[in-house]
């Protein structure tokens, strides 16, 4: 609740005018007391002028009763509304923060539901719940004080109910909240899977593997309906216990009331009037049941919020575009050391150069560490040793969005978001014009096909790209990188599953796209380097050998026998298929 409390106090201008008309409400309940005792008396004693001026209040009464009634549902529901638009935008803004390492801890569909369910089950701590909690006590608290007023054992006979009615919800808090803690983190396992099959389920149909996939649903189903039953048995519980506690102190209370009447103690309307407070008395007792069981909900869902707000963040803010950085020297690397778990070295001693305008090609195994030295060059990790220059300035001491201003990055699987192609396309550089976005789809041969889709460049093409073509979704990604105009190129190569006409269209693309760029490529087809300026080779981590194609080929060493393995396979998959003919 502490934590909760400064989205609370940001919007004090709605929930301050919310506790006054509470305050408002709580009254009523007493002028209602009110109404009844003198109503009563003045019919009793034939008072017909106190008679009409009393009922005449009471229509003021049922005049303000809805006018109280409409504001506190709209102001609860807008102070409900603005913590939760500003817990979901400080959320995301803290995930978009978080280091790279972060984003394998969580999956996106636990974090998605994180931002939806547990942001939109956390509205009873901070709205409905808290306040009916609030207008309960209080409504129970100004109703104690009016018998107070008319007969002090009266009063506190129904205050000896109220420490039972505590301890009960007491008994049961804890483990409603431990419960529901657990439901949520099945629902987040739940979402998990399910953005899974969605996404994959192109393998889940070529497979067969509906049924598969159907059971383990069923049984994540199966495991959720369990704990929202026990969720539901101790909510029943504790409603059961609240309501036999008001029931007793309602009818002990009236019990002794009456008795009262019958000794003359107090009269027949300060016994209506009794009997209606005793109500609002026994009413939150009863309510605030349910109130607390909603809150724990909201507390257990709070939990998991607080849980990605306590990871530490890599990024003091969020990043914005700043424009390409002019490049004069290169980049160059220097004993660069890294590690993903703190024992086993995925990098060791890196020490390369790359010259302004020229190619230089990483090449090696699989596991050799080419996609690391990526991840280090774009700052997503920082290097447990070495260091990283350009133009002579060490990475870093530059800010994350200076660093990244200098590079433009092309992924091998293309990664587009839903949307339009324009808006795809501008996200290489937001402030481009129109004529420099279709420049750069024309050099990346991605003009033409583009203005064959239903509606150009305002087409929409379906989640991560999905109505488009590889090598389509391929071109948009290299023109994406060219309009972005950074002078420092990282390509992984991603021609290697195409057919020949888009592997043509790919290339040549990728050709506008290096000239006159520093760029690192990491090549799976050793072919396609030989013209590369230098061939940075790795294994298991370390640079074995440097040099050109043909050095490298001379020297018969790792690069020899990568080259050779590489062809000869192909060579017996050509042989495997001709003989399969």
């Amino acid at each position: 609740m502490l934590r909760l409390l400064p989205y609370v106090v940001r919007h004090w201008t709605v929930y301050l005018p919310l506790l006054c008309l509470m305050v408002v409400e709580a009254f009523t309940g007493i002028f209602f007391a009110w109404f009844l005792k003198n109503s009563t008396e003045a019919a009793i004693h034939h008072e017909t002028a106190t008679l009409e001026w009393t009922l005449a209040a009471g229509m003021g009464f049922i005049v303000l009763t809805a006018a109280v009634s409409y504001l506190t549902t709209y102001l609860g529901a807008k102070a409900i509304s603005l913590v939760k638009r500003d817990l979901k935008t400080d959320l995301f803004n803290h995930i978009l923060r978080l280091p790279t390492e972060h984003y394998t801890k969580y999956h996106s569909g636990d974090l998605v539901s994180r931002l939806t369910h547990d942001v939109g089950n956390i509205s009873g701590a901070v709205g409905e719940s808290l306040l009916n909690l609030i207008r309960l006590v209080l409504i129970s608290g100004f109703s104690l004080i009016y018998i107070f007023t008319m007969n002090r054992v009266l009063a506190v006979s129904c205050l000896l109910f109220g420490p039972v009615a505590v301890a009960i919800g007491s008994a049961f808090s804890k483990a409603m909240r431990k419960n529901n803690s657990s439901l949520y983190h099945y629902l987040g396992q739940v979402n998990s899977f399910l953005n899974e099959a969605f996404a994959g389920h192109l393998v889940v149909r070529a497979f067969t593997l509906e049924s598969v996939f159907a059971k383990r649903f069923l049984d994540d189903s199966h495991r959720v309906s369990s704990l929202e039953v026990k969720s539901a048995q101790y909510m029943g519980t504790l409603r059961a216990g609240s309501s036999a506690v008001g029931a007793a102190a309602l009818l002990f209370s009236v019990g002794l009331g009456t008795i009262y009447v019958s000794k003359g103690y107090i009269t027949v309307g300060a016994l209506m009037a009794f009997v209606s407070l005793v109500q609002q008395v026994v009413q939150p007792i009863r309510g605030v049941s349910g109130q607390l069981g909603n809150f724990q909900r909201s507390l257990a869902a709070s939990e998991r919020l607080w849980k990605i707000f306590a990871e530490p963040v890599e990024l003091d803010r969020l990043h914005e575009y700043r424009g390409s950085m002019d490049v004069r020297e290169g980049l160059v690397t220097r004993g660069l050391t890294f590690s993903y778990d703190g024992v086993a070295k995925a990098l060791l001693n890196v020490t390369m150069r790359a010259p302004v305008g020229q190619k230089i090609a990483i090449v090696g195994q699989s596991g050799a560490g080419k996609s690391t030295l990526f991840k280090l060059l774009l700052g997503l990790y920082k290097p447990s040793s070495g260091q990283i220059w350009i133009d002579g300035k060490a990475v870093d001491q530059m800010a994350v969005d200076e660093l990244r201003s200098y590079i433009a990055y092309v992924p091998q699987e293309t990664i587009l978001f839903g949307g339009t192609v324009r808006e795809n396309l501008l996200l290489g550089r937001p402030d481009a014009s129109e004529v420099e976005m279709i420049a750069a789809a024309t050099d990346a041969n991605a003009h033409d096909f583009i203005l064959a889709l239903p509606k150009g460049y305002d087409t929409d093409i379906g989640e991560l790209g999905v109505r488009l073509s590889g090598g389509q979704r391929q071109r948009l990604a290299i023109a994406r990188a060219m309009l972005r105009n950074a002078p420092i190129l990282l390509l992984d190569e991603a021609t290697s599953a195409m057919d020949a006409e888009t592997e043509l269209f790919v290339k040549e693309a990728l050709e506008r796209l290096v000239h006159k760029r520093t760029t690192l490529v990491i090549a799976h087809r050793l072919s396609t380097v030989r013209d590369a300026d230098m061939i940075v080779v790795l294994k298991q981590g370390q640079v074995v050998e440097q040099g050109k194609h043909d050095d490298l080929l001379a020297r018969g060493g790792e690069y020899s026998r990568l080259y050779r393995l590489q062809f000869q396979n192909r060579g017996t998959a050509r042989k495997s298929i001709d003989d399969a003919v």
